[in-house]
C-alpha cells in the first residue's frame, strides 16, 4: 500500500523498495543499483528504516523502462540536455550582457578613476582587438553615468569627461577586425556588445552634457544623433 505524508499531493506519495521494485519489476538489488548510479534518488523517512522513493519517480523510470529505453540510452538523453541546457544559458548570458542587465558598477575612487582615464588614453593609441579586451571595455562603458562623468571631471581637470571614453568606443568600433567575425563567434559577440554600450555611453553623455552646459551646447557637440530614437525620446522628456 502506498504511503502519503501528510497533506501531500498524489506525486508525492512515498513507497518502500519492496513496492519500488514490483512496480519496476526488477529485483531490490537493482534497485540499489539504480540508486548508486543515481538514476533514482532515496526519500529520508523520518523515524523509519530502510529505502523509501518518491511514487512519481518510480513511475517516471518505469515509463522510460517499458519503452524500451535502456540505461545507457538514457544517460545519452540526459548527456545531450545538459549540453543543450548549457548552450541555452550561454545564449542567455549574451542577451543579458546585450541588453547591459551585467552591468558591473564602476570604482568612484580617485585612484581608479585615474587609472581607468589613464588605461582609455593608451588603448585609444593602441587599440585592442581581443575579444576579452573589447567586452572589457563594453563594461566600463556601460557602468558609466552622468555622476561618473563629474567625477572624471574633477579628477582629471578635463572640460569634456566624456570625450575620451567616446573616441575611444568610436575608434574600437572602426577597427573592428569584421573580416574574422564569421570564423570567430565570441569576437563577433564581443562587439556587437561593445555596440550596445557606445550607445549607452552616448546617452549618458548627452545628458550629463546636456545638464552641465545647457541643451543648445549639448545639442551641437552630439548632432550627429539627433534623428535616433533615443534622442527623440531625449528631446521628448527634456523639452526645450
Amino acid at each position: 500500500m502506498l504511503q502519503k505524508n501528510k497533506g501531500s499531493r498524489p506525486q508525492d506519495k512515498i513507497v518502500g523498495i519492496s513496492q519500488a521494485a514490483r512496480m519496476l519489476r526488477v529485483t531490490e538489488r537493482t534497485i540499489h543499483s539504480l540508486c548508486r548510479r543515481g538514476v533514482l534518488t532515496p526519500v529520508h523517512q523520518e523515524g523509519k528504516r530502510g529505502r523509501f522513493f518518491s511514487a512519481y519517480e518510480i513511475a517516471s523510470v518505469a515509463e522510460v523502462l517499458h519503452a524500451k529505453t535502456s540505461l545507457s540510452d538514457l544517460a545519452a538523453i540526459a548527456m545531450q540536455a545538459h549540453v543543450r541546457s548549457k548552450a541555452a544559458e550561454r545564449r542567455i548570458d549574451e542577451v543579458f550582457y546585450l541588453m547591459g542587465w551585467y552591468r558591473v558598477p564602476l570604482s568612484l575612487t580617485e585612484e581608479e578613476i585615474v587609472l581607468l582615464h589613464t588605461a582609455a588614453e593608451d588603448a585609444l593609441d593602441a587599440p585592442p582587438t581581443k575579444a576579452e579586451e573589447i567586452r572589457w571595455w563594453a563594461e566600463k562603458f556601460f557602468g558609466m553615468d552622468e555622476g561618473y562623468f563629474s567625477l572624471v571631471g574633477k579628477h582629471t581637470a578635463s572640460n569634456e569627461p566624456w570625450k575620451l571614453f567616446m573616441d575611444l568606443a568610436q575608434k574600437l568600433s572602426s577597427e573592428a577586425p569584421r573580416s574574422s567575425f564569421s570564423g570567430d563567434p565570441p569576437l563577433h559577440f564581443a562587439y556587437a556588445y561593445l555596440e550596445a554600450s557606445r550607445e549607452h555611453l552616448r546617452n549618458a553623455a548627452y545628458l550629463f552634457c546636456r545638464h552641465q552646459l545647457g541643451v543648445r551646447t549639448a545639442n551641437e557637440v552630439f548632432r550627429d544623433g539627433k534623428t535616433s530614437p533615443t534622442e527623440r525620446v531625449i528631446q521628448l522628456l527634456y523639452p526645450h
